[in-house]
């Protein structure tokens, strides 16, 4: 079996901004993420979580920052078929 490797996409994101009018009827603000596998001959994919920081990311990578604050969270895109190879992506909200 080859080497699994996973790359995520974008490398950094942000900063993402709310609307100025705070009760403006806006959506929410996300950035999405992905993911390229090579050496995975299952093509099994990635899970998605959050390293470190808030907010939360779906299993198609879209991420949603925590809806009061500011800060940086890591992305992390791990393999299905090899959970010891993942990659890392921040973003600035």
């Amino acid at each position: 079996m080859a080497d699994i490797v996973v790359k995520v996409s974008p490398k950094e994101a942000g900063p993402l901004k709310q609307a100025d009018q705070p009760h403006a009827h806006t959506p929410k603000v996300t950035q999405k993420f992905s993911a390229s596998v090579t050496g995975d001959s299952t093509h099994a994919g990635v899970t998605w979580d959050i390293a470190q920081g808030g907010g939360r990311i779906s299993a198609s990578g879209e991420f949603e920052p925590p809806e009061m604050g500011h800060g940086k969270s890591t992305i992390s895109a791990t393999s299905i078929a090899d959970k010891t190879k993942s990659d890392t992506a921040t973003v600035e909200y």
